[in-house]
């Protein structure tokens, strides 16, 4: 896990997270990544691999059906692919 601080396209401050672990110790049962984004307080921008309801997973992957979504950077951001 690794940390550190940056600034996005429009010069706000944005903290970054880089999450990396060995095959041996990845989740069986698969993993869920949420991205929230607050402007003045309130949340603004949510961004999951999971469907979410009321800040809540509303199941993990690999639990319940097949869906799988997934993510990637697109313009310097973090976005859901479609």
């Amino acid at each position: 896990m690794q940390h550190w601080n940056g600034t996005d396209e429009k010069g706000r401050a944005v903290s970054i997270i880089y999450a990396d672990w060995k095959p041996d110790y990845a989740m069986t049962l698969g993993t869920g990544v949420v991205y929230s984004q607050a402007e003045g307080g309130r949340q603004a921008r949510l961004v999951s691999t999971v469907p979410m309801a009321r800040g809540l997973p509303l199941y993990l992957p690999g639990i319940v059906g097949s869906e799988h979504n997934s993510c990637q950077i697109r313009n310097g951001r973090l976005d859901l692919n479609q």
